[in-house]
């Protein structure tokens, strides 16, 4: 296939299409993901993002665009492009790369919903791609099945998560579905920022608040508070595109000030009360899946040192097994600037924003 014929083949969503876009993005073969939704890619603009809404022939493809200063523009593809195999995400990336180097681009980083094997990175390395980290939080994950009898999801539980549950009830917890107001997003962000200090990044508050309101307001987002004795002591942020949900943040009240490593819960009843909320939740919403997003990689999960390893433990109290994902990989558009970009450009961008800025750089 030429240049000419690759880039033929990706086109630019025009305005209807855009307006639509999620109904597009849920026609892939996967069903689609929340990460290529319009939501996300609306918050992505308020921390500067350009969005390019695009077609690979039917297939409706995000791209958020990065400006890396003095390099240009830097293609992001979350959780794409779509394809069960990496032998039916290649085509996709590579007509996409030869129309992001039309556009000035000089990485461009795929994300694809593809399992993690052997066999696909070397492919992924055969075809020029390299290892780019993580651009969506779920590369490592446990993910339950919803196509199922509320009975049946119990049943696939652990004996813990069950028993927790039935304490959680004994204990009178309240689980609620909440707005997502100035104040209950405040609550939320107090909660995720203590649980994720040192341990994962945590955004904005002000970035934080218009995701959570952005998610509501379209009908694709919900909010959960689990109260004890009045009180809130966890909470989460859940989010739904098509036949998926995922969570987004969770956040519990903390064991003492600055210990973002242990939960002041007291009963892990709490937070199994409030996953099973959210749970039932994302079933009455359609989904098929839930994806409780982020824990640590299978070959880890075990390994009491792995700073996710708390997570980890409770999540697979819902599935035992982790998804691993392939994860993010670059193909480099312009030589040069992908030399200086591998040669310590990005590390350094990274750095400077969190000195200067405060802020994750993507």
């Amino acid at each position: 296939m030429t240049v000419s014929d690759q880039v033929g083949v990706v086109r630019e969503a025009n305005p209807l299409e855009v307006e639509r876009w999620d109904e597009h993005v849920t026609r892939a073969a996967d069903g689609g993901d929340v990460w290529r939704g319009q939501d996300n890619a609306k918050a992505k603009e308020t921390l500067g993002y350009a969005i390019r809404y695009l077609f690979v022939g039917d297939d409706a493809v995000t791209v958020h665009v990065k400006n890396v200063p003095l390099l240009g523009p830097l293609w992001i593809v979350p959780s794409g492009p779509s394809g069960a195999t990496i032998a039916e995400v290649l085509p996709k990336a590579q007509a996409l790369a030869f129309y992001a180097a039309t556009q000035g681009a000089f990485v461009l980083r795929i994300d694809p919903r593809v399992e993690a094997d052997a066999e696909t990175t070397r492919r992924l390395l055969a075809e020029g791609y390299r290892p780019a980290g993580q651009v969506t939080p779920n590369k490592h994950t446990v993910i339950v099945d919803l196509d199922r009898t509320e009975d049946e999801i119990l049943a696939g539980f652990s004996k813990g998560a069950r028993r927790a549950l039935k304490r959680a009830a004994r204990d009178g917890v309240q689980v609620e579905r909440v707005p997502a107001t100035d104040e209950n997003c405040d609550i939320l962000y107090e909660l995720v920022a203590q649980t994720g200090d040192g341990r994962f990044g945590v955004r904005s508050r002000e970035y934080s608040r218009f995701t959570y309101q952005r998610y509501a307001a379209s009908g694709n987002g919900q909010m959960f508070f689990a109260r004890s004795d009045g009180k809130v002591a966890t909470a989460s942020f859940e989010m739904r595109l098509g036949a998926k949900a995922i969570g987004l943040h969770k956040g519990s009240v903390r064991k003492s000030p600055g210990d973002s490593a242990t939960n002041g819960l007291g009963s892990q009843g709490i937070g199994h009360a409030l996953q099973w909320a959210v749970v039932r939740w994302a079933k009455e919403a359609g989904a098929l899946e839930y994806d409780l997003c982020g824990t640590p990689p299978s070959a880890e999960a075990d390994n009491p040192d792995h700073y996710f390893y708390g997570i980890g433990t409770f999540k697979r109290s819902f599935n035992r097994e982790i998804t691993d994902y392939v994860g993010a990989w670059d193909v480099p558009l312009s030589q040069w600037r992908n030399r200086i970009w591998t040669a310590g450009y990005e590390r350094e961008c990274k750095r400077l924003s969190m000195l200067l800025r405060r802020t994750l750089f993507y």
